[in-house]
């Protein structure tokens, strides 16, 4: 249950995930959310955003699963 808490706080991924710049929740409903994520790459030279589609969770047997799509950015694909 820490663990799962701590995936569901999308807004808080700028504190646990070093490329990550931005962090946002647009709407959210228990583990369903919109989310928007900026992060660096290639030592910060590269910048990508991405408004994401989460949730909800389902069980795979004893794992947890959380698919995340990608609604719009600046990259191909994203999930």
């Amino acid at each position: 249950s820490k663990v799962l808490a701590v995936v569901e706080d999308y807004g808080n991924y700028i504190q646990i995930l070093p490329n990550f710049k931005k962090s946002r929740v647009l709407s959210q409903r228990g583990s369903e959310a919109l989310v928007y994520f900026e992060a660096g790459i290639a030592m910060d030279t590269i910048t990508f955003w991405t408004e994401m589609r989460i949730g909800p969770w389902r069980k795979d047997g004893d794992i947890h699963v959380l698919e995340a799509k990608m609604r719009k950015g600046n990259v191909d694909a994203m999930e």
